[in-house]
């Protein structure tokens, strides 16, 4: 047995203690680094001087309603018309359209389809004749889903059938109930569903809207109050008297809330069946009776509908697609947009009152060449590169017929 300190110092004196010491290996004490490992801390401390907001990132796929990442919930009794208004909100982010008026980041998008799932072709038929639209990359899902189990499955499923480049912007899962193998008024069972909906949005760096029922309280959703709490925001729909469908920004944590969007439902046929009759179904627009922006002067009380959706759908154009051009030879150069992006916005907010989808196309065509004879005062048109381009004047109108035969509008029309 070895001695220890005291013994040594017994049998042998000071000078035995003193030689045993000596032979021992030093203790260094290591200085901590400045530096700090960041590979072998999962918990890094971020000093108040270096966090900064980051202005190069659009935390939005719709400014102001859906936010870029975590989940959120879309709620609302019994056919108000929720399911119909999702799948509208998905295809224009699906095409990266605005959306009554808001910005709109184009990104794929998943819809998880587990009720109705028998009618969503023909609701996705509607919006494809309806918009003349050929493809979009928005990806229908009817497979059952238990997302607390599935989770994992259905990130990978996802990443293998969306090419490796892209992710998708938002999976939507309609609804949670079905969606939910247990039950939603249980705090460790909703716990579970939302640690998975939050584990798809991360894994995927998407949104995911979970559509959702409301309960016996219809002022609030269905189950428990940790749901709301948890997502980046919440919308609540209701239907009208008169049967538009009213989505008001409820709750929400990174933009205002109380902001409300009001659409209509539209009927139009998608086809016909074997027995030969029509297949007909929904389609979401934007209502006649939603606010429109305040306009200077008497245009607003005195202008027909007609001309008012002409001037909304131009000024989208515009902001979108238009372009700074010299339209007229030896004219001003002016901000002017292409004539088919403006007929591309118009057919989407003219209501035709026509179900069948051809008949309907037609009108609005009728109406859109209308008023490009009859145009307003304030808005000129010309031919440039075999192009029809619209763009705003003073108060005479002028257009490509109002050009002497050099080409070049009359001084008096160069007012913009």
């Amino acid at each position: 047995m070895k001695e220890d300190a005291n013994e040594i110092h017994l049998n042998g004196g000071a000078a035995a203690l003193r030689a045993q010491t000596d032979k021992a290996t030093r203790f260094v004490r290591h200085k901590q680094s400045k530096t700090p490992n960041k590979k072998t801390q999962r918990f890094l401390l971020q000093q108040f001087a270096h966090i900064k907001v980051n202005t190069n990132r659009r935390d939005y796929l719709v400014k102001h309603l859906l936010a870029s990442t975590g989940p959120m919930v879309i709620w609302g009794p019994p056919k108000c018309g929720k399911s119909f208004w999702a799948v509208d909100l998905g295809l224009h982010i699906a095409l990266g359209w605005k959306y009554r008026g808001r910005r709109v980041q184009q990104a794929p998008v998943v819809y998880i389809a587990l009720e109705g799932q028998h009618g969503m072709p023909a609701r996705i038929e509607a919006f494809r004749r309806y918009h003349h639209i050929a493809d979009a990359p928005f990806y229908l899902v009817t497979s059952r889903l238990n997302l607390i189990a599935d989770a994992a499955q259905l990130i990978k499923d996802i990443k293998a059938q969306i090419p490796t480049d892209i992710t998708p912007g938002v999976v939507f899962i309609d609804t949670l109930n079905r969606s939910l193998f247990g039950s939603e008024s249980k705090d460790e069972d909703m716990a579970k569903y939302l640690a998975a909906a939050e584990s798809v949005a991360t894994n995927l760096d998407c949104a995911v809207a979970i559509v959702h029922h409301c309960g016996i309280d219809a002022s609030r959703p269905r189950g428990h109050t940790s749901l709301t709490g948890s997502v980046e925001s919440q919308l609540a729909i209701r239907k009208a008297r008169n049967g538009d469908v009213i989505v008001t920004v409820e709750c929400a944590k990174d933009f205002p809330e109380g902001a409300e969007i009001t659409s209509r439902l539209e009927q139009v046929t998608v086809g016909t069946d074997l027995d030969g009759d029509d297949i007909t179904t929904l389609v979401v627009l934007p209502s006649d009776s939603a606010p429109q922006p305040q306009r200077s002067g008497k245009r607003a009380k005195t202008e027909p509908r007609s001309i008012r959706t002409f001037r909304e759908a131009m000024g989208e154009a515009m902001e979108a697609n238009g372009k700074d051009m010299q339209v007229l030879d030896g004219g001003p150069v002016v901000r002017a947009v292409d004539s088919q992006y403006v007929r591309a916005e118009f057919y989407r907010r003219w209501a035709s009152g026509e179900h069948d989808v051809k008949k309907a196309t037609q009108a609005r065509e009728k109406a859109f060449q209308r008023l490009l004879k009859g145009l307003p005062s304030d808005i000129a048109t010309a031919i440039k590169h075999d192009r029809e381009w619209l763009w705003n004047v003073g108060p005479t109108r002028m257009n490509s017929r109002d050009t002497n035969r050099s080409g070049r509008t009359p001084n008096t029309t160069d007012t913009s």
